[in-house]
């Protein structure tokens, strides 16, 4: 099968599995200039009279490096060779002085500028370009971490990212290489990313340290079975989520700024259940998922149980009381949010 055949039919197939869009929607491609996302907007392209899709991108400009302005007239240039409408944003580059936007500043900048367009153009669906690599690397990253079945389920095909609004990623059934590939046949120029070689960065050593070593040792087949691994644990996540899910208003309740646990009700769940009602708790006050350890979550669990030594737990930018029947959360301050 020719690359362009096998990538359009990975498409597809996740298209059947998950509804990433429906005939005569509307989807705005995330399009950094790079390799993924330019594989992702040729590709919806090809597939957009089939699907009767209309179908827009965007790139932002975060200032990375003193080439991004080019990567920007790349990212116009071709657009307009695909008859793509293309939103162009740059970061604001008023900072604090001394202070450098990291990796996760960066992905909310761009989240919040998706979003933005989106909701300007009135377009349901922003596709972001992750592949089936990036879905293996994450599972690697979040492994040794710690995680568990909701933090292994790693990359979802499909979000919500709020007021209406969808993530996709139509590639994470397609690895690099098929994109490469795919590239390459249709003679569809791309840039490459100078960060992405460096090693400072802990997914690129996974990238090009971490894996290259297990697929020496154990097989080409290693990305594969990550993958399997992380569909596995997400179809367990869904089952967790669920249960929590139905035991959330028996569980929890919110009384101003603070998020109150009772304590009878939840004590009655099931370990797995009770920490992710603790993880919903969390997001209810405003946190995000990576700002709560596994080493908080147990520290609440043993505050709830009454097993711990204290009454009290701090946590970042919060503290965790326990009183009478119940456990009460409240902000000492602001907490983040990812888009």
């Amino acid at each position: 099968m020719n690359p362009t055949r096998a990538l359009l039919r990975s498409i597809t197939a996740l298209n059947e599995r998950h509804g990433l869009f429906e005939p005569g929607g509307s989807v705005l491609v995330a399009y950094s200039g790079g390799p993924d996302s330019t594989a992702l907007l040729e590709a919806l392209c090809l597939l957009s009279r089939r699907h009767r899709l209309r179908i827009e991108a965007a790139h932002l400009d975060h200032g990375w490096h003193g080439g991004s302005g080019r990567w920007a007239d790349a990212c116009v240039r071709r657009a307009a060779s695909l008859g793509v409408r293309l939103h162009l944003g740059r970061l604001s580059r008023s900072r604090p002085v001394g202070s450098k936007m990291t990796e996760a500043d960066a992905r909310q900048a761009r989240y919040a500028f998706l979003v933005r367009t989106a909701r300007k153009r009135r377009i349901g669906i922003i596709a972001t370009g992750h592949t089936a690599d990036d879905q293996a690397e994450t599972f690697l990253l979040r492994l040794f971490r710690g995680a568990g079945p909701l933090g292994l389920a790693g990359i979802p095909a499909v979000r919500a990212a709020g007021a209406g609004i969808r993530v996709i990623r139509p590639l994470l059934w397609t690895d690099r290489s098929a994109v490469m590939s795919f590239l390459r046949e249709r003679g569809v120029p791309h840039l490459s990313d100078p960060s992405n070689k460096d090693h400072d960065r802990l997914r690129n050593r996974v990238r090009h340290i971490v894996l290259p070593f297990l697929e020496e040792q154990f097989g080409t087949s290693v990305k594969s079975r990550l993958n399997e691994a992380s569909a596995a644990c997400s179809d367990a996540a869904l089952e967790l989520v669920e249960a929590a899910e139905r035991a959330r208003n028996k569980v929890l309740s919110r009384r101003g700024g603070r998020v109150i646990v009772k304590l009878d009700a939840y004590l009655a769940c099931g370990r797995a259940v009770r920490m992710e009602l603790l993880m919903s708790a969390w997001k209810d006050l405003g946190g995000e998922h990576r700002g709560l350890t596994r080493h908080h979550l147990e520290g609440l669990d043993r505050l709830s149980s009454g097993t711990g030594p204290a009454a009290t737990l701090q946590l970042p930018g919060a503290v965790a009381r326990r009183s009478g029947g119940r456990l009460e959360l409240l902000r000492t301050r602001r907490l983040s949010r990812t888009p």
